[in-house]
Protein backbone atom coordinates (compact mmCIF):
# COMPACT_ATOMS: atom_id res chain seq x y z
CA UNK A 1 0.00 0.00 0.00
CA UNK A 2 3.06 2.20 0.73
CA UNK A 3 4.11 2.05 -2.54
CA UNK A 4 0.68 2.41 -4.07
CA UNK A 5 0.48 5.39 -2.54
CA UNK A 6 3.54 6.64 -3.21
CA UNK A 7 2.93 6.05 -7.22
CA UNK A 8 -0.06 8.14 -7.28
CA UNK A 9 2.05 11.34 -6.93
CA UNK A 10 4.46 9.86 -9.43
CA UNK A 11 2.24 11.00 -12.36
CA UNK A 12 0.18 13.75 -10.86
CA UNK A 13 -0.66 16.04 -12.50
CA UNK A 14 -2.36 19.74 -11.85
CA UNK A 15 -4.37 21.57 -14.47
CA UNK A 16 -3.11 24.68 -13.73
CA UNK A 17 -0.07 23.07 -15.89
CA UNK A 18 -1.58 23.34 -19.22
CA UNK A 19 -0.29 21.83 -22.64
CA UNK A 20 -0.60 21.82 -26.03
CA UNK A 21 -0.04 19.87 -29.14
CA UNK A 22 -0.98 20.57 -32.66
CA UNK A 23 0.08 19.59 -36.59
CA UNK A 24 1.17 20.87 -39.97
CA UNK A 25 0.06 18.21 -42.36
CA UNK A 26 2.43 18.05 -45.54
CA UNK A 27 1.17 20.49 -47.63
CA UNK A 28 1.80 17.86 -50.66
CA UNK A 29 -0.84 15.42 -49.23
CA UNK A 30 -3.47 18.59 -49.17
CA UNK A 31 -2.87 19.55 -52.61
CA UNK A 32 -5.66 17.76 -54.59
CA UNK A 33 -4.74 19.79 -57.55
CA UNK A 34 -1.47 18.41 -57.54
CA UNK A 35 -1.17 15.25 -56.10
CA UNK A 36 2.05 13.97 -55.24
CA UNK A 37 1.46 10.19 -54.73
CA UNK A 38 4.97 9.82 -54.63
CA UNK A 39 6.03 12.29 -51.65
CA UNK A 40 6.83 11.09 -48.83
CA UNK A 41 4.63 13.07 -46.49
CA UNK A 42 6.78 14.70 -43.50
CA UNK A 43 4.07 15.96 -41.69
CA UNK A 44 5.62 18.03 -38.89
CA UNK A 45 3.82 17.81 -35.37
CA UNK A 46 4.51 20.22 -32.02
CA UNK A 47 4.32 20.20 -28.60
CA UNK A 48 4.67 22.54 -25.59
CA UNK A 49 4.85 20.63 -22.00
CA UNK A 50 3.99 22.75 -19.56
CA UNK A 51 5.59 21.63 -15.45
CA UNK A 52 7.69 22.13 -12.87
CA UNK A 53 10.50 20.65 -13.81
CA UNK A 54 12.47 20.05 -17.36
CA UNK A 55 14.66 17.24 -16.26
CA UNK A 56 14.26 14.04 -18.88
CA UNK A 57 15.77 11.62 -20.69
CA UNK A 58 15.42 10.48 -24.23
CA UNK A 59 15.18 6.91 -24.59
CA UNK A 60 15.84 4.69 -27.76
CA UNK A 61 13.53 1.85 -27.60
CA UNK A 62 13.92 -1.45 -29.67
CA UNK A 63 11.55 -3.35 -31.27
CA UNK A 64 11.21 -7.63 -30.76
CA UNK A 65 11.24 -7.50 -26.61
CA UNK A 66 8.30 -8.80 -24.77
CA UNK A 67 7.02 -6.29 -22.36
CA UNK A 68 4.75 -6.37 -19.55
CA UNK A 69 2.81 -3.55 -18.30
CA UNK A 70 3.44 -2.20 -14.57
CA UNK A 71 0.14 -2.29 -12.54
CA UNK A 72 -0.46 -1.85 -8.86
CA UNK A 73 -3.34 -3.80 -7.97
CA UNK A 74 -2.59 -7.43 -7.42
CA UNK A 75 -5.86 -8.24 -8.40
CA UNK A 76 -5.32 -6.27 -12.14
CA UNK A 77 -3.58 -8.25 -14.97
CA UNK A 78 -1.09 -6.40 -16.58
CA UNK A 79 -1.19 -6.47 -20.57
CA UNK A 80 1.64 -8.08 -22.19
CA UNK A 81 2.99 -7.39 -26.09
CA UNK A 82 5.85 -7.33 -28.19
CA UNK A 83 7.54 -4.23 -29.31
CA UNK A 84 6.80 -4.29 -33.43
CA UNK A 85 8.97 -1.04 -34.38
CA UNK A 86 11.92 0.95 -32.01
CA UNK A 87 10.47 4.51 -31.26
CA UNK A 88 12.53 7.95 -29.38
CA UNK A 89 10.59 8.69 -26.39
CA UNK A 90 10.59 11.80 -23.74
CA UNK A 91 10.58 10.23 -20.33
CA UNK A 92 10.45 11.89 -17.09
CA UNK A 93 9.38 9.46 -14.58
CA UNK A 94 11.48 6.59 -15.96
CA UNK A 95 12.13 4.63 -19.05
CA UNK A 96 9.05 2.99 -20.32
CA UNK A 97 6.66 5.82 -18.78
CA UNK A 98 6.80 8.30 -21.60
CA UNK A 99 5.09 11.28 -22.15
CA UNK A 100 5.23 11.19 -25.82
CA UNK A 101 7.37 10.07 -28.35
CA UNK A 102 7.67 9.13 -32.36
CA UNK A 103 7.56 5.03 -33.70
CA UNK A 104 9.97 4.19 -36.61
CA UNK A 105 6.57 3.35 -38.31
CA UNK A 106 5.54 7.10 -38.03
CA UNK A 107 3.50 7.04 -35.17
CA UNK A 108 3.22 10.09 -32.68
CA UNK A 109 1.83 9.44 -29.55
CA UNK A 110 1.34 12.40 -26.92
CA UNK A 111 -0.09 12.75 -23.81
CA UNK A 112 -2.03 15.84 -22.14
CA UNK A 113 -3.63 16.85 -18.98
CA UNK A 114 -7.53 16.19 -19.38
CA UNK A 115 -9.20 16.95 -15.89
CA UNK A 116 -12.63 15.29 -17.18
CA UNK A 117 -10.53 12.00 -17.60
CA UNK A 118 -13.21 9.39 -16.13
CA UNK A 119 -11.28 5.98 -16.70
CA UNK A 120 -13.28 2.52 -16.98
CA UNK A 121 -13.96 0.19 -14.11
CA UNK A 122 -12.38 -3.00 -13.66
CA UNK A 123 -13.50 -5.22 -16.46
CA UNK A 124 -11.50 -8.82 -18.21
CA UNK A 125 -8.94 -6.63 -20.49
CA UNK A 126 -5.58 -6.60 -19.41
CA UNK A 127 -4.26 -3.33 -17.67
CA UNK A 128 -1.71 -0.77 -17.95
CA UNK A 129 -1.01 2.38 -16.59
CA UNK A 130 -1.40 6.26 -18.25
CA UNK A 131 1.78 6.45 -19.46
CA UNK A 132 2.81 2.98 -20.16
CA UNK A 133 -0.15 3.54 -22.58
CA UNK A 134 1.99 5.84 -24.98
CA UNK A 135 4.98 2.80 -25.02
CA UNK A 136 1.83 0.52 -25.74
CA UNK A 137 0.55 2.11 -28.63
CA UNK A 138 4.31 3.06 -30.26
CA UNK A 139 5.24 -0.24 -29.71
CA UNK A 140 2.44 -1.34 -31.93
CA UNK A 141 0.60 0.82 -33.85
CA UNK A 142 0.53 0.82 -38.14
CA UNK A 143 -1.68 3.78 -38.18
CA UNK A 144 -3.37 6.37 -35.80
CA UNK A 145 -6.64 3.87 -36.71
CA UNK A 146 -4.69 1.03 -35.69
CA UNK A 147 -3.48 3.21 -32.24
CA UNK A 148 -7.24 4.11 -31.12
CA UNK A 149 -8.25 -0.14 -31.70
CA UNK A 150 -5.42 -0.90 -29.44
CA UNK A 151 -6.32 1.86 -27.17
CA UNK A 152 -9.60 -0.02 -26.63
CA UNK A 153 -8.01 -3.33 -26.09
CA UNK A 154 -6.39 -2.43 -22.66
CA UNK A 155 -7.65 -0.78 -19.82
CA UNK A 156 -6.07 2.25 -18.05
CA UNK A 157 -5.85 1.35 -14.21
CA UNK A 158 -4.61 5.46 -13.22
CA UNK A 159 -2.04 5.79 -11.00
CA UNK A 160 -3.02 9.65 -10.40
CA UNK A 161 -2.86 11.62 -13.83
CA UNK A 162 -6.04 12.36 -16.15
CA UNK A 163 -4.45 11.93 -19.61
CA UNK A 164 -5.68 12.11 -23.03
CA UNK A 165 -3.66 11.47 -26.17
CA UNK A 166 -3.05 12.85 -29.97
CA UNK A 167 -1.88 10.42 -32.38
CA UNK A 168 -0.58 11.17 -35.80
CA UNK A 169 0.82 8.80 -38.02
CA UNK A 170 3.39 9.16 -41.22
CA UNK A 171 0.14 10.21 -43.43
CA UNK A 172 -0.90 12.86 -41.23
CA UNK A 173 -4.25 11.45 -40.05
CA UNK A 174 -4.49 12.12 -36.56
CA UNK A 175 -6.89 11.04 -33.64
CA UNK A 176 -7.46 11.26 -30.01
CA UNK A 177 -7.82 9.12 -27.33
CA UNK A 178 -10.35 9.68 -24.03
CA UNK A 179 -11.85 8.43 -21.16
CA UNK A 180 -14.80 10.12 -20.71
CA UNK A 181 -17.79 8.71 -18.18
CA UNK A 182 -16.10 5.39 -17.92
CA UNK A 183 -15.77 4.98 -21.60
CA UNK A 184 -12.98 4.69 -23.85
CA UNK A 185 -13.64 7.37 -26.69
CA UNK A 186 -11.77 7.71 -29.88
CA UNK A 187 -11.59 10.67 -32.58
CA UNK A 188 -10.20 10.89 -35.82
CA UNK A 189 -10.28 11.97 -39.48
CA UNK A 190 -8.43 13.00 -42.05
CA UNK A 191 -7.39 15.77 -44.16
CA UNK A 192 -10.51 16.70 -44.82
CA UNK A 193 -11.60 17.48 -41.18
CA UNK A 194 -8.43 16.42 -38.92
CA UNK A 195 -7.82 17.10 -36.17
CA UNK A 196 -5.27 19.21 -36.31
CA UNK A 197 -4.64 19.90 -31.81
CA UNK A 198 -4.93 19.00 -28.99
CA UNK A 199 -5.20 21.28 -25.10
CA UNK A 200 -6.66 20.22 -21.72
CA UNK A 201 -9.82 20.15 -22.82
CA UNK A 202 -12.30 17.43 -24.41
CA UNK A 203 -12.12 17.08 -28.01
CA UNK A 204 -15.88 17.24 -29.05
CA UNK A 205 -16.18 20.71 -26.86
CA UNK A 206 -12.82 22.19 -28.18
CA UNK A 207 -14.49 21.33 -31.71
CA UNK A 208 -17.95 22.84 -31.08
CA UNK A 209 -16.04 25.81 -30.12
CA UNK A 210 -14.00 25.75 -32.79
CA UNK A 211 -17.10 25.27 -35.17
CA UNK A 212 -18.76 28.74 -33.36
CA UNK A 213 -15.83 30.58 -33.36
CA UNK A 214 -17.25 32.90 -30.79
CA UNK A 215 -14.69 34.23 -27.86
CA UNK A 216 -16.92 36.32 -26.56
CA UNK A 217 -19.26 33.70 -25.10
CA UNK A 218 -17.31 30.68 -25.48
CA UNK A 219 -15.97 29.18 -22.20
CA UNK A 220 -12.31 30.98 -21.46
CA UNK A 221 -10.98 27.00 -21.19
CA UNK A 222 -11.53 27.15 -24.90
CA UNK A 223 -9.83 30.25 -26.42
CA UNK A 224 -6.54 28.53 -25.83
CA UNK A 225 -7.64 25.97 -28.48
CA UNK A 226 -9.32 28.35 -30.50
CA UNK A 227 -6.13 30.59 -30.45
CA UNK A 228 -3.66 27.55 -31.82
CA UNK A 229 -6.60 26.27 -34.28
CA UNK A 230 -5.79 29.67 -36.21
CA UNK A 231 -1.95 29.73 -35.69
CA UNK A 232 -2.31 25.66 -37.00
CA UNK A 233 -4.12 27.04 -40.15
CA UNK A 234 -1.79 30.02 -40.88
CA UNK A 235 0.88 27.56 -40.54
CA UNK A 236 -0.11 25.08 -42.78
CA UNK A 237 0.03 27.90 -45.22
CA UNK A 238 3.56 28.24 -44.75
CA UNK A 239 4.33 25.07 -47.02
CA UNK A 240 8.11 23.61 -46.83
CA UNK A 241 8.88 26.07 -44.16
CA UNK A 242 6.40 25.08 -42.28
CA UNK A 243 8.65 23.56 -39.76
CA UNK A 244 9.87 27.35 -38.73
CA UNK A 245 5.87 27.88 -38.59
CA UNK A 246 6.12 25.55 -35.90
CA UNK A 247 8.48 27.16 -33.80
CA UNK A 248 6.56 29.95 -34.14
CA UNK A 249 3.44 28.39 -32.67
CA UNK A 250 5.28 26.95 -29.85
CA UNK A 251 6.83 30.73 -29.13
CA UNK A 252 3.41 31.62 -28.73
CA UNK A 253 2.28 28.75 -26.75
CA UNK A 254 5.02 29.50 -24.19
CA UNK A 255 4.38 33.25 -24.34
CA UNK A 256 0.59 32.77 -23.75
CA UNK A 257 0.80 30.32 -20.86
CA UNK A 258 0.43 30.63 -17.48
CA UNK A 259 2.70 27.60 -16.54
CA UNK A 260 6.65 27.38 -17.30
CA UNK A 261 7.37 26.02 -20.74
CA UNK A 262 9.58 23.09 -19.80
CA UNK A 263 9.62 21.05 -23.41
CA UNK A 264 9.19 22.12 -26.72
CA UNK A 265 9.18 19.18 -29.10
CA UNK A 266 8.92 19.38 -32.99
CA UNK A 267 8.48 15.88 -34.67
CA UNK A 268 9.20 15.62 -38.52
CA UNK A 269 7.52 12.49 -38.81
CA UNK A 270 8.52 11.86 -42.51
CA UNK A 271 12.23 12.52 -41.97
CA UNK A 272 12.38 10.11 -38.76
CA UNK A 273 13.78 13.22 -36.88
CA UNK A 274 12.73 14.78 -33.40
CA UNK A 275 13.68 18.44 -32.68
CA UNK A 276 13.53 19.83 -28.77
CA UNK A 277 14.73 22.30 -26.69
CA UNK A 278 13.98 22.51 -22.53
CA UNK A 279 13.55 26.25 -20.54
CA UNK A 280 16.94 26.43 -19.24
CA UNK A 281 18.52 24.73 -21.87
CA UNK A 282 17.05 26.69 -24.79
CA UNK A 283 19.73 25.49 -27.86
CA UNK A 284 17.61 23.34 -30.70
CA UNK A 285 18.49 19.45 -30.21
CA UNK A 286 17.99 17.44 -33.25
CA UNK A 287 17.72 13.28 -32.75
CA UNK A 288 17.73 11.14 -36.27
CA UNK A 289 16.03 8.14 -35.78
CA UNK A 290 17.49 6.47 -38.77
CA UNK A 291 20.77 6.46 -37.35
CA UNK A 292 20.26 3.70 -34.51
CA UNK A 293 20.41 0.08 -34.65
CA UNK A 294 16.37 -0.82 -34.42
CA UNK A 295 16.90 -4.48 -33.09
CA UNK A 296 16.57 -5.62 -29.44
CA UNK A 297 19.98 -7.10 -30.02
CA UNK A 298 21.47 -3.87 -29.63
CA UNK A 299 21.43 -2.17 -26.49
CA UNK A 300 18.98 0.34 -25.65
CA UNK A 301 20.12 3.94 -25.82
CA UNK A 302 19.64 6.66 -23.83
CA UNK A 303 20.85 11.01 -23.48
CA UNK A 304 20.34 13.60 -21.00
CA UNK A 305 17.60 15.82 -21.85
CA UNK A 306 18.89 18.88 -19.80
CA UNK A 307 22.56 18.43 -21.54
CA UNK A 308 24.32 21.83 -22.89
CA UNK A 309 24.69 20.39 -26.55
CA UNK A 310 22.87 22.26 -29.48
CA UNK A 311 22.95 20.15 -33.14
CA UNK A 312 22.75 16.46 -33.56
CA UNK A 313 23.04 14.77 -30.76
CA UNK A 314 22.33 11.32 -32.22
CA UNK A 315 26.07 10.65 -31.16
CA UNK A 316 25.79 11.37 -28.10
CA UNK A 317 23.93 8.85 -26.72
CA UNK A 318 24.66 6.24 -24.37
CA UNK A 319 23.97 2.56 -23.69
CA UNK A 320 21.08 2.55 -21.38
CA UNK A 321 21.66 2.13 -17.75
CA UNK A 322 19.52 1.68 -14.82
CA UNK A 323 21.72 3.77 -12.34
CA UNK A 324 20.68 6.73 -14.77
CA UNK A 325 16.96 5.92 -14.48
CA UNK A 326 17.45 5.45 -11.16
CA UNK A 327 18.79 8.99 -10.42
CA UNK A 328 16.38 10.31 -12.95
CA UNK A 329 13.52 8.91 -10.87
CA UNK A 330 14.94 9.72 -7.46
CA UNK A 331 15.34 13.84 -8.74
CA UNK A 332 11.96 14.07 -10.56
CA UNK A 333 10.01 12.16 -7.75
CA UNK A 334 12.01 14.36 -5.50
CA UNK A 335 10.62 17.86 -7.14
CA UNK A 336 7.14 16.75 -6.36
CA UNK A 337 7.58 17.66 -2.26
CA UNK A 338 7.31 13.88 -1.00
CA UNK A 339 9.34 11.69 0.79
CA UNK A 340 9.97 8.76 -1.16
CA UNK A 341 10.52 5.48 -0.32
CA UNK A 342 13.95 3.20 -1.99
CA UNK A 343 11.29 0.73 -2.77
CA UNK A 344 9.12 2.75 -4.65
CA UNK A 345 11.88 4.08 -6.85
CA UNK A 346 13.42 0.86 -7.35
CA UNK A 347 10.38 -0.51 -8.27
CA UNK A 348 10.13 1.60 -10.94
CA UNK A 349 13.70 2.03 -12.39
CA UNK A 350 13.91 -1.71 -12.15
CA UNK A 351 10.63 -2.28 -13.96
CA UNK A 352 12.06 -3.15 -18.08
CA UNK A 353 15.11 -5.30 -16.47
CA UNK A 354 11.67 -7.81 -16.44
CA UNK A 355 11.70 -7.67 -20.06
CA UNK A 356 13.59 -9.99 -22.89
CA UNK A 357 14.90 -9.56 -26.47
CA UNK A 358 12.68 -12.28 -28.36
CA UNK A 359 13.58 -11.67 -31.72
CA UNK A 360 16.50 -9.74 -33.12
CA UNK A 361 15.15 -9.54 -36.98
CA UNK A 362 11.79 -8.38 -36.23
CA UNK A 363 10.70 -6.45 -39.48
CA UNK A 364 8.93 -3.15 -39.35
CA UNK A 365 6.10 -3.39 -41.77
Amino acid sequence: MRIVIILAFLLSANSAYPCATFVLPDHRMLDLKNPQPQAVPNSILGKSYEWHTELGMVVINKRGVQKQALVLSATDKPATWQSRYASVTFNQYGREFPIGGMSERGIVVEALILPQTKYSQPDSRPVVNELNLVQYILDQAKSTEHALKLAKKVRVAPVYANLHYFVCSLGGTCGVIEFLDGNTQTTTSGFANTVLGLTNSPIQKCNNAWARRDMKNSTKQYHRFIDLYKLVLEGMQAKPENIAAAWDILGWLNTNSVSPMQWQIIYEIGKKQVHFRTRKHHAIKTIDLNTFNPECSAPVMMASMNSEASGDISNAFVYYNQKANQSLVAKTLGLLGKQFSADAINLIAKHPQKFKCISSATKAN
